[in-house]
């Protein structure tokens, strides 16, 4: 019987990041759906909330019928003298919540949800306003902070296991590094976040058995797991 090992180690493809493919692994048309404050980068590219950092920039130049008169051929009349009202009022606190619900107000059926992620260093914070239900907030959380992890398996047939043991040359428990790269094939692979990984080795409660039914491997599979971090 074949010998499988699942090496885990964090993914060290920046690419990903530096061209923001990144997003496209959280959800479809991100730019859209999500909005990220965080403490030295920023992700906020939605048109509902860029319309709403447009209007309340007019605000203070203006007295209520003036901005309502230039804004009611795009916004509704009644929604605008709401929106001066809510900004006489608002004390400039909970920013990301606050634009949040202007947002909900200016555009009906908008549903928003205003929340905060975090990383695992400290100091790895930021806000985020996101459509209702568009994304998994822990998912978003481990691609926004580079919690990112390649898992690939590797194959050892049963003549490389008889050979590396025959020969005295290897132990496999603790050379099983050396072994994979010398004998084993690899057969599969894929990159996940850390709330996806431990899902994985949760699984049946049982991280080999949570590795062998998320690679579809017969449930007798010999199989060992190694985690480089």
């Amino acid at each position: 019987m074949s010998k499988y090992v699942v090496n885990i180690e964090p993914t060290n493809d920046s690419f990903l990041w530096d061209s923001d493919d990144w997003k496209s692994y959280v959800c479809a048309d991100f730019d859209e759906n999500v909005v990220i404050l965080g403490r030295h980068i920023n992700y906020a590219e939605a048109s509902w909330w860029n319309s709403v950092e447009e209007l309340l920039e007019e605000i203070p130049y203006d007295d209520e019928e003036s901005f309502v008169s230039y804004n009611d051929d795009e916004y509704a009349e009644d929604k605008l003298h709401e929106l001066y009202e809510m900004y006489s009022n608002w004390d400039g606190s909970d920013e990301a919540e606050f634009k949040a619900k202007v947002a909900m107000l200016l555009y009906p059926g908008l549903d928003l949800t205003v929340s905060s992620i975090n990383g695992f260093s400290q100091g790895d914070w930021a806000e985020v306003v996101y459509i209702t239900d568009s994304v998994d907030e822990h998912i978003l959380e481990d691609w926004f902070f580079g919690n990112v992890y390649d898992i690939r398996l590797y194959e050892i047939s049963d003549e490389d296991v008889t050979e590396i043991e025959s020969e005295g040359e290897y132990d496999f428990d603790d050379d099983i590094l050396k072994i994979i790269s010398l004998y084993g094939e690899d057969t599969d692979g894929v990159t996940v976040t850390y709330t996806e990984l431990r899902d994985i080795e949760r699984n049946d409660g049982n991280k080999e058995r949570g590795f062998i039914k998320f690679f579809g491997l017969p449930e007798d599979s010999d199989i060992t797991v190694v985690e480089e971090y």
